[in-house]
């Protein structure tokens, strides 16, 4: 029976991406191999480990067994395998065909993936970059096999153990359409606020209230949430095409600044902070320091001033 650390990185690359694709052409592809050098590769795995490894199954292949309890061991030897590898203390974004791995919620990719975008085009044409939701359970054990390189979390989402640095504070803004009729009215009151439909953002269930309406409530005054939506962009959207507002983070307002207008809240409401998150294993890592740089930069960037 082998031993993965006897394997070479081609036959651990393979199987790493199999038990990722769970199928032998997406595999293929994502190894830049051509299919039969893929299935060649899962044939020298089968007789390795003396299992079938991969089954057909409808649309590509399901793990045995086997396959499974080997898949965290053989991303823990690749991760050290890159460390040893890869030049950790000098990272050329012009040059790197690196692939960055990170995990981030809604947040990040309604406001800073867009201009992040456009900093990898310019300076790092070849890094790639991966967004994966996150998964708080796993996030620990996929940060120390190498499998995520960092994350972007609301603070305190994050298990312990974990190296944190603050990337930005943010706070929420009334957010209402460029062609609203309230919007070439610089300050809003609450009344105002309480006399449009509104959309609210949330994640994880169906609720319809919030900070907000706690805020209002105390004014005397009270909303209308018609909509619950899970992401920015989807109220962005129906602010855009509609007489809704919303109480959003001020950086999604200033991303879709060419959507909609943002106007300061005429309440106190708590606002929160977002972390840049990495396993301490990567403190010395030159290229996950030039992306926090990038990301810390477009962040500040994106946080502009609305009128009072």
């Amino acid at each position: 029976m082998a031993d993965i650390r006897t394997l070479d990185v081609p036959l651990l690359r393979a199987f790493d991406a199999l038990m990722r694709e769970r199928s032998v052409s997406r595999a293929a592809t994502r190894l830049h191999l051509s299919q039969p050098a893929a299935s060649a590769l899962l044939a020298r795995l089968r007789e390795a480990f003396g299992d079938p490894l991969f089954l057909r199954a409808a649309g590509g292949v399901v793990p045995t067994p086997r396959a499974e309890a080997l898949a965290e061991p053989v991303r823990r030897v690749l991760a050290e395998l890159h460390a040893l590898l890869e030049p950790m203390d000098v990272f050329d974004p012009a040059s790197s065909e690196r692939t960055f791995h990170l995990a981030a919620n809604d947040y990040v990719t309604a406001t800073l993936l867009g201009p992040l975008a456009t900093r990898l085009a310019a300076q790092a044409p070849r890094v790639r970059l991966a967004l994966v939701l996150p998964d708080l359970d796993q996030l620990a054990p996929r940060l120390a096999a190498g499998e995520l390189d960092a994350a972007v979390l609301r603070r305190g989402g994050a298990a312990r153990g974990l190296r944190r640095e603050l990337l930005c504070d943010e706070d929420f803004v009334l957010v209402i359409g460029r062609a609203h009729p309230l919007a070439r009215k610089r300050r809003l009151t609450a009344r105002d606020i309480a006399g449009m439909p509104h959309v609210f953002v949330s994640p994880r269930d169906t609720s319809f209230s919030g900070a907000a309406d706690t805020a209002l409530q105390e004014l005397g005054v009270e909303r209308f949430v018609q909509l619950s939506v899970a992401q920015f962009g989807a109220a962005v959207d129906v602010i855009e095409r509609s007489g809704f507002a919303a109480v959003l983070p001020r950086r999604v307002a200033h991303a879709h600044a060419h959507r909609v207008v943002a106007r300061a809240l005429p309440f106190e409401m708590p606002g929160f902070s977002m972390e840049w998150i990495t396993h301490p294993r990567s403190a010395q890592d030159a290229g996950l320091r030039w992306l926090h740089q990038q990301v810390t930069e477009v962040a500040e960037l994106l946080r502009a001033p609305v009128p009072r």
